[in-house]
């Protein structure tokens, strides 16, 4: 009896010790090399560094470089969130919430969901004042301009989300609060809220973070009506459907999981990629299509993907970036009749806190009367070049200013007299009462000899 206990622990022990060597084992004929999620592989790292000295990392980097490349690390981690889906149903991702009936949400979403951590007022006028000088910028140019929002998934699917996570702090989102400040910038806003949930069917993957092509062609129908062009004739019925995994999906199953179908909607395409991009993933697009008519800039993100093709079928040259901050210089390069805005819900914030680099508007009629000097102790501006020499940057903080609607003015005296400018909004020092303005460096005559900053008279 005694030797046989010593041989089921001998047994044991050699079972559980090649378990554990597999993945290590196994990376002789099986390593893994494909990605999980959106984390490049990292590569076999260098004894030196670029120095040639001693990585004193080595063996981080060697355990790090381990954890992605283990043999059957796709298989493992696929098995783990099959069994937290299909019997906890919970995530093994913090990265992902699992929802009921197969619909899986993005937990970057969960503050907007619950209306929690909400952007100031002062944030949500920055973000409209932004977006209401970069359509003046284009109209000033002819060009018409469109900004939407592209909705968080579970804003338009509530009712899929877990049940305990269904309260909300607040009464309304960081979107729906931004609404009326988009309406008093006059800014032409495009409500894709009130266009889907005006639609019948779901316009959203149950496994994706993404709409569906449906979601994508009213999106687009939408965008080109609010800009004036014409969209191109589509059919009310697929041509076909292909297997895919979405977003989600891969992120839980690098292999397997629940494949869904998505529409094709244009089985020959007139348009072609130029340059060396040649997906929609890249970050920036240039497109030509000989049957297309008018020319396109449109700043998007990943919701983009699925509008590209339909833009570049509508188009005789479209330029898709997803650059930040913005570059309005692009409008010119483009030789843009139409300029489109799209930024998804839960990266609002950004249009907020990043300025895009454009000329700073001219206000030189400001009557003075109507506006009064910034005067606080720490109002210093900051002088800067942008990397081309095109602009002087001017920026800085307003300590003390409160006026949630309150407009920053910059002006500079140089050797022809004062002008004055409207500065973009934006967070800095760690409040919203921050500014920047890109004087361009042709109006500027001389050296500059005195920078003022300027606001609303109402603005304390």
């Amino acid at each position: 009896m005694k030797n046989q206990n010593n041989i089921i622990k001998i047994i044991y022990s050699t079972l559980m010790i090649g378990i554990c060597l597999l993945p290590l084992v196994g990376m002789i004929f099986h390593p893994t090399d494909i990605p999980i999620g959106n984390q490049p592989l990292r590569e076999l790292p260098e004894l030196t560094d670029e120095e040639g000295k001693l990585n004193r990392n080595i063996l981080m980097d060697i355990m790090e470089w381990y954890d992605d490349r283990f043999a059957f690390r796709p298989e493992i981690i696929a098995a783990n969130s099959a069994l937290q889906e299909g019997v906890f149903r919970q995530s093994s991702s913090d990265e992902i919430i699992v929802g009921k009936d197969g619909w899986l949400y993005y937990s970057a979403t969960l503050d907007d969901f619950q209306h929690r951590n909400a952007v100031s007022d002062r944030m949500l006028f920055n973000i409209a004042h932004n977006i209401a000088l970069m359509q003046e910028y284009a109209e000033e140019h002819g060009v018409s301009f469109a900004f939407t929002i592209a909705p968080n998934k579970n804003s338009l699917y509530p009712w899929y989300m877990p049940d305990r996570y269904r309260h909300t702090v607040g009464d309304m989102s960081d979107a729906e609060r931004l609404k009326t400040y988009l309406r008093s910038e006059g800014v032409n806003y495009i409500d894709l809220y009130e266009v889907f949930n005006e639609t019948d069917g779901v316009l959203y993957y149950k496994r994706d973070s993404h709409w569906t092509e449906g979601g994508a062609i009213l999106a687009y129908r939408s965008l080109l009506s609010a800009v004036g062009a014409k969209p191109v004739s589509l059919p009310d019925e697929p041509y076909a459907y292909e297997s895919f995994s979405g977003d989600l999906n891969k992120m839980l199953y690098p292999v397997g999981g629940m494949y869904e179908d998505r529409a094709v909607f244009i089985p020959d395409t007139s348009w072609s990629y130029i340059g060396e991009a040649d997906n929609v993933e890249e970050n920036y697009i240039e497109t030509l299509n000989p049957k297309g008519e008018g020319s396109l800039l449109m700043y998007r993100d990943s919701f983009g993907n699925s509008l590209l093709p339909y833009m570049a079928e509508t188009f005789g040259k479209a330029v898709f970036s997803k650059a930040v901050p913005y570059e309005l210089d692009d409008i010119e390069d483009a030789d843009a009749d139409f300029f489109i805005i799209e930024k998804v819900e839960r990266h609002l914030p950004t249009l907020g806190n990043i300025a895009p680099i454009m000329a700073a508007p001219g206000r030189d009629d400001l009557i003075k009367d109507e506006i009064e000097e910034v005067d606080i102790e720490g109002c210093n501006p900051q002088v800067s070049r942008t990397n081309d020499g095109e602009y002087t940057g001017i920026s800085g903080d307003t300590p003390g200013l409160s006026d949630t609607r309150g407009r920053i003015y910059v002006s500079i005296t140089d050797d022809t007299g004062e002008r004055f400018y409207e500065a973009f909004c934006i967070s800095a020092a760690g409040d919203d009462y921050g500014y920047q303005a890109y004087i361009p460096q042709e109006d500027i005559i001389g050296e500059i000899g005195n920078i003022k900053i300027w606001t609303d008279r109402d603005a304390y």
